[in-house]
This record gives C-alpha cells, structure tokens and sequence, in this order.
C-alpha cells in the first residue's frame, strides 16, 4: 500500500475550490456530531488504508472506543490514486469528511486553498499538547497546527533471515554499504527458479537517492538537484542489480506480483518498503514460512553518512466539516498513548510518533510475533538518522510533478543522464510555479 507519493492535483479540481465559502486557515464549521441510528455520535474517516488495516483498527474502536465514548468511526476507504482530488471535490460540494487521512507531502495542496482547520484554539482551550509528536513542523503554517501527525513513517528493509542463514550469510545489522548488499543479492539470488535479491516497492523514487545523498531539491528549495551525481550514480546502481546482475525483476515484473507479496512468498532475500509493510507480514503470518525480520537499508558510497528516509503522516479537519468538536474528541483520543498503541502502533505496525510512545511498551501487543528488531529501541535509531525531505510546505504545478517522477528510467530502461538533465531542464522552467504556502 502506498503511503507517500507526489499526487497531482488537476486543475479542474482546484477549480472547484473557488466554489467554497471563503474561509481563514482555522475557520469554523458546524460543531454537531452526525448521529446514526442507534444514537451514537459518528466521525466518517476518509482513508486509503489496506483491509487488513482497517480490520484491525475497527477492532479497536468497536471494542473499546465506542463504547466509552459514544463516538462510532466510520471508515470511508478511497483509492491512493485521486484521492486528494476526491477529497477537494466533497470539501468544494460541501460533504467533506469530518476526518481526513494525510501525508506530510499532501499538506500544501490542502493548505493553499484553505481547507485545513487550524487546531491552536482547541488545543489551548482543551490543554493539550499536540506539538511533541516527530515531524510537527510539517504541520505547522504561520504558528498554527493543522493535523495530528500521529504517523510516523521509514524506510528500510525487511530480510529473508531464513535465506540468508541458508546460504552462510551473516544477517547485515547497523551500518553496511551498497557493496556489501549487492554481493549478498548476487550469492543469494536464483531468477532462473524466481528467486530474488531484492523486492521493491519503490524502485527508482526517492527513498533510494536519499540513501546515496541525493534529493531533488537542496534542504531549502533553492536549487533543483534531480541530475545531481548522487541521484545519476543511484540509478547507474540500480540498472545494474536489475538488467546486469539480474537479482532484481524489471519493473514490469510486479503487473503480475507485488513486491510485498513476493518477500511474503520467500521470493525475495530483502524488501525495501516503509513500517507498514510488518503489518501486512504479521497478518500473512499463516502464509509466511520462513523468519523475517528489519534492518536498516544500506548506504551508498556517496552519502555523508547513513539516513534513512522518513516523514510524518496523520490526519486533519475539514474546515467546513460538520462535526468538529466530535471529530476533535476522536482526535485527542487517537493522539494519546493508548489511541496510538492500539491504532497506529496495532493496527499499522506505525513507528512510535512521539517520544512518549517510543518509551512506551506497545510492541508487547506483538509478544510472540516477528520481526525480532521491530522494537523501541530499533525505531530510537531509526529516528536518530531520520532525514526529512525539504519539499513539504511548498505546492508543484503538474509540470514540475511530472518531470519530477523519473521513475521510468529503470521502467523503460532509459539513458540516465538524459532523463534527469531533461527533467531538470522542465523543473527549472516551471520554477516560478513552485509556490511555498505560509510567510517566510
């Protein structure tokens, strides 16, 4: 399941937002709860969560929220793909959500327009915190918060234990190099009987160069970087693991197989995804017969030091919602310890997103279940060497998207070189349209 993406906006449906009443950031909706037809208050959550998630997480809330609290979570599951234009186009007709699932990288195409409820006044007047969660900057614009960034979000990756320990090979834990991964992969990988190296459901995207130290803009979006030599050399690696060493499928391969179905499968020696992949592991686990467990993604030769890529997830409130103090109240309770354990940490196999959850004891919730490392003390590192992407607050007209979504140099096997100097070329000539949203 996708959880970070550069999702394009059409124009038409940012058209439709000049249909709105027009608002300030914080502005005020109806403060009524929608009631169903047994009396209980409900929130509708427009998400793009797996089944399973949604399962689980229901779970929770039927079980021990709604019962306490009067409050019945309705989960309104819309495709990843569209659905931020989904979201503008019930907000601009009227029939937004009463809560809305959000990445960091999705916050400026709401914010620009005006669309998120500004939460300072609730928090203060209900005294709480909501500022101590991971990637909080994300979701402050001009000193006012607008969404629970109540996810917290890495990449790294997910190992064929199993496999290895088969083939003699010392399970890579801590700091190792794209050397050392490559001639894991070479030893281990079998493509002949369909074994693999490497599964991956970001081939390509930015989780990889950041690895290298590569991005697509600097750290203050002044320059654009996409045909840097750590992002140039990143894709020379990966070409070569996929059409030279062949311990990787071509892209196309996973029309038919999903990179996480195939680690799931023992196809794969490593399967490099985000925290929420353990979760769809876990739920597999009768499907799953081999040991599995996390480590961190290795670092390319050209980087400064290890990272791994990270951002905060959460969600916000319409400001035209209908339910605002209800959906409030649902958001306070998801943004305690207990919410957090119980959705984020159970239902998502979420990183901890604050410092009080990561020294928390959730992960007993998994006594008996792998991975081994998935634990606090594996996400305190995780968190040390989380590196944020600089792009958050800023909105890209399609032009600048689509140039910068490059991932079909190893799709289509294009020449690198030409591809990133001809998407540099478009994001330079579009620069104008790239527009921060707040006050500098």
């Amino acid at each position: 399941m996708k959880r970070f993406s550069r999702e394009i906006v059409l124009c038409t449906v940012i058209a439709c937002v000049s249909l709105l009443p027009a608002c300030s950031r914080g502005g005020q909706g109806s403060t009524g709860g929608t009631s169903g037809g047994d009396g209980k208050r409900q929130v509708r959550f427009a998400n793009w969560w797996g089944d399973h998630e949604i399962e689980l997480a229901d779970r929770y809330f039927k079980t021990s929220y709604t019962p306490t609290s009067g409050i019945e979570i309705i989960f309104d599951y819309s495709p990843y793909d569209g659905f931020i234009a989904k979201m503008i186009s019930e907000m601009a007709a009227g029939t937004p959500a009463d809560l809305v699932l959000c990445n960091s990288d999705h916050i400026s195409s709401y914010a620009r327009n005006d669309l998120m409820l500004g939460l300072n006044e609730y928090m203060q007047r209900d005294s709480v915190d909501l500022t101590t969660f991971f990637g909080t900057p994300d979701w402050i614009i001009d000193g006012e918060l607008y969404g629970l960034p109540s996810w917290y979000g890495a990449w790294y990756m997910y190992v064929n234990v199993t496999m290895l320990e088969k083939a003699g090979i010392e399970v890579p834990r801590g700091s190792w190099t794209w050397d050392q991964f490559r001639d894991i992969c070479l030893k281990v990988a079998d493509p002949a009987n369909g074994i693999w190296g490497l599964s991956d459901a970001h081939v390509g995207d930015m989780y990889w160069y950041t690895l290298n130290g590569g991005s697509a803009f600097n750290d203050d979006m002044t320059k654009c970087t996409i045909n840097s030599p750590e992002v140039v050399y990143t894709f020379e690696f990966l070409k070569r693991l996929i059409y030279q060493d062949k311990v990787a499928p071509e892209p196309t391969y996973y029309q038919t197989v999903a990179p996480d179905v195939l680690f799931r499968d023992g196809k794969a020696a490593f399967h490099y995804n985000g925290t929420w992949a353990a979760n769809f592991f876990r739920v597999s686990a009768d499907r799953v017969d081999f040991t599995w467990d996390v480590i961190f993604a290795p670092t390319g030769p050209m980087a400064k030091g290890d990272v791994t890529p990270a951002r905060s997830s959460g969600m916000f409130i319409p400001a035209n919602a209908k339910n605002i103090e209800t959906s409030w109240e649902v958001m306070k309770h998801w943004g305690s310890v207990e919410g957090i354990n119980n959705i984020d940490i159970g239902a998502l196999s979420s990183m901890p997103p604050s410092q009080e959850t990561l020294g928390a004891e959730a992960y007993n919730l998994w006594p008996s279940q792998q991975p081994e490392h998935f634990t606090k003390e594996f996400f305190a590192q995780v968190t040390a060497r989380a590196k944020y992407f600089p792009f958050t607050h800023y909105y890209m007209s399609e032009n600048v998207q689509n140039a910068w979504n490059v991932s079909s140099i190893l799709r289509e096997n294009l020449d690198i070189k030409t591809t990133l100097d001809s998407a540099y070329n478009t994001i330079m000539a579009n620069w104008a349209t790239i527009e921060y949203i707040g006050k500098k």
